[in-house]
């Protein structure tokens, strides 16, 4: 499965403060200027709640690290914003109800250059005018005309995947087998690199693309 994460679905979520309960965001058609605008809402989607009690899982967000985060936003009153993958959620929890012994090898891109959109994990938005990409400053602005891709927090993938398998977002006990690859640390042992340098030394399968990843997951015998 390559770079199908990137264009699925995210949901948006936002707080106040880090004590705060999360809010969803919502999408409606302002009645004065027939604009789109975004609306908070509380957190109802049971899709967004199972995605973000994976998410506290995650190392990081609910170490000392987390902790420190957490502080500083109290100090200087930071919102905030989180794009969450509800859609990579449903696909994981699709195949493996459908596949529960399936074997799962998926690339994607683990950061994307130049990103103004805020929040954590947010997206390009982009379109094609006369042949030149624009970039948009709001994914409100697409209107269906645009590109949407995110990138893709292969950490936060592993623990969605185990959580999908096995109810649990536990890694350490979990029925299956994975791990996270850089794609070069991938191509040199999957592909004959030897073969794809050029006459400089320049080698497209391990220097191209430095901001992808490739997730391998396996059911445990």
């Amino acid at each position: 499965m390559f770079e199908v994460l990137d264009n699925l679905p995210h949901d948006l979520v936002y707080r106040e403060t880090p004590k705060s309960p999360w809010l969803e965001t919502w999408v409606v058609r302002n009645q004065t200027s027939d604009s789109l605008i975004e609306e908070r809402r509380s957190l109802q989607d049971p899709l967004i709640k199972r995605c973000l009690d994976v998410i506290s899982q995650v190392p990081g967000t609910s170490s000392l690290v987390a902790s420190a985060k957490s502080t500083l936003s109290r100090l200087l009153h930071f919102s905030e914003l989180s794009w969450i993958p509800t859609g990579c959620l449903q696909l994981l929890e699709t195949l493996h109800r459908m596949r529960p012994n399936m074997a799962l090898i998926t690339s994607d891109f683990s950061s994307l250059p130049d990103v103004t959109i805020s929040g954590a994990r947010a997206p390009i938005v982009a379109s094609k005018e006369n042949g030149e990409t624009k970039d948009h400053s709001s994914y409100l602005e697409a209107m269906g005309n645009a590109d949407i891709f995110f990138p893709t927090d292969f950490q936060l993938l592993e623990r969605l995947d185990h959580y999908a398998a096995t109810g649990s977002a536990e890694i350490e006990t979990s029925e299956r087998i994975s791990t996270v690859v850089t794609s070069a640390e991938f191509m040199e042992q999957c592909a004959q690199v030897d073969k794809t340098k050029t006459l400089d030394g320049f080698n497209p399968l391990l220097e191209d693309y430095s901001n992808t990843k490739f997730y391998i997951s396996l059911p445990s015998l």
